[in-house]
């Protein structure tokens, strides 16, 4: 299904990607900019909106955004800075971290490379965006859930580049809890535990070990 925005923009989801060029030389013909929807994710209305203008400001192929990772239990627990990750983690991880719904592409581009859209239906990573051809908007516009290989990467990111990367929203509760002295009566701190070692998510882990002191 296509969801239609306005007439320079058009969203394409996971069913879409799998039809061919011809399909899309037809249906795209009206439209200048392409959006994706792709998994389980949060789009806030203005997403497609400041990604078209950052496309028609810098007229580069490609404009993305920040995004936030989020969990039913948790909320929105952390945010993904994508220009400081490119900038400060090296490239490869930078691929595995970025997602197709915090993009959008100029329509040339789309159908010039469109077999790399396809192959991130199978999980291929995004390769294809740097500086010099993507326009950064440093705001988190979309939520999604993090799966295995992202939750991976940032495990094995080093203590720099987490720092420069995300901004930890999860820290942020812990501060304001052990400001009013109800860290250890309330049971968020238990609760984020917990679903750190159930899923793995070792970063947090680690990140509330270097800062013991916010429970001292």
């Amino acid at each position: 299904m296509i969801f239609k925005i306005d007439k320079k923009i058009i969203r394409l989801n996971e069913e879409d990607l799998r039809k061919d060029l011809s399909y899309f030389k037809e249906k795209l013909k009206d439209y200048e900019y392409i959006s994706f929807i792709k998994g389980k994710c949060k789009i806030n209305k203005f997403r497609d909106y400041l990604l078209t203008r950052a496309l028609s400001l810098t007229n580069k192929d490609i404009s993305c955004c920040d995004y936030s990772a989020y969990s039913e239990p948790m909320g929105e627990y952390l945010i993904f800075m994508s220009l400081r990750n490119l900038r400060h983690a090296k490239k490869e991880e930078f691929n595995k971290m970025v997602d197709l719904n915090q993009i959008a592409v100029k329509r040339d581009y789309f159908l010039r490379n469109l077999d790399k859209f396809r192959k991130t239906l199978s999980g291929k990573e995004i390769e294809f965006i740097n500086e010099k051809n993507t326009a950064f908007i440093e705001i988190p516009l979309v939520s999604i859930e993090l799966d295995n290989p992202k939750i991976n990467t940032i495990n094995k990111l080093n203590k720099l580049s987490i720092e420069k990367s995300f901004q930890f929203n999860f820290a942020v509760e812990l501060y304001s809890l052990k400001a009013r002295n109800r860290l250890f009566t309330s049971p968020y701190l238990y609760k984020i535990l917990l679903w750190a070692m159930i899923h793995r998510n070792w970063f947090i882990i680690k990140y509330l070990l270097e800062k013991s002191n916010m429970t001292s």
